[in-house]
């Protein structure tokens, strides 16, 4: 079970981030919300939906002002899964819509729940090895290290090496707000399958833990090898998200669900 501290962090950040108070994110029931602060320059819709102690889990959609009637209207009567459905909104919003990502895992763990790999194969990225780093990068397919959210300009990153010195996988560590960070991880793809994310994303884990932070892990739910690692770990599977992108995106933010 995660900490009462966990908890507080988890639902500050929420707030932060869909702008409303977290007695609302915690009350079961579906609701439609304008952006917030954080979410004002994305043209789409972004659903959280979290488990409660009720029957029922607690659903946001976050949407742009002019679309909150219409979002209300067609999510009325249909359920709360509906929320988390691709084809629901494609149904919904027709040609508007330019991309759907996700729905995707949302994890959080602290030091009461984790469950961390042997620490002998990872290790910090030394700074001469940024090169290296980039080969990863090259390795790789550009979307899976777009999504990967590895942030090069973030000390410490976390590494597996081979025999050669090639860089097999990597970890790094994004702040999300007041003790949350969030992890990032990608596998070299001739490497995966033999636990090299798993311990990249387990020696990140410890650096943060050990600095008493809150740690946020997130991947689509459809990458299933990628979940697995944080379940192996520990985390605690608190929630998913949608992001569904409309055309006439004007602004450089991106959601990331």
């Amino acid at each position: 079970m995660l900490t009462s501290q966990t908890w507080r962090r988890i639902y500050g950040h929420l707030s932060a981030r869909l702008g409303c108070p977290a007695e609302t994110l915690r009350a079961p029931g579906l609701r439609v919300m304008a952006h917030g602060p954080w979410l004002a320059g994305y043209q789409g819709v972004y659903v959280w939906r979290m488990e409660t102690d009720g029957a029922q889990a607690s659903v946001t959609a976050s949407t742009p002002e002019a679309l909150v009637d219409e979002a209300q209207a067609a999510l009325a009567g249909v359920g709360q899964e509906a929320a988390l459905d691709s084809a629901f909104w494609l149904g919904a919003l027709g040609p508007r819509v330019d991309l759907i990502v996700g729905p995707s895992y949302q994890g959080y763990l602290d030091g009461d729940v984790f469950h961390p790999a042997p620490p002998d194969s990872a290790r910090a990225l030394a700074v001469d090895e940024r090169p290296a780093l980039e080969r990863l990068a090259r390795a790789c397919p550009a979307e899976e290290w777009e999504h990967s959210d590895i942030q090069p300009d973030h000390d410490p990153i976390f590494v597996v090496s081979g025999e050669d010195g090639a860089l097999q996988a990597a970890a790094s560590l994004t702040r999300d707000g007041a003790g949350l960070v969030s992890v990032g991880v990608i596998t070299h793809p001739a490497a995966r399958g033999r636990g090299h994310g798993r311990a990249v994303v387990s020696a990140a884990t410890t650096w943060a833990l050990a600095r008493g932070e809150t740690v946020h892990y997130q991947t689509l739910r459809a990458n299933t090898p990628s979940v697995a690692i944080a379940r192996a770990l520990g985390y605690q599977d608190v929630a998913s998200a949608l992001a569904i992108r409309l055309w006439g995106e004007r602004a450089q933010w991106a959601a990331r669900p």
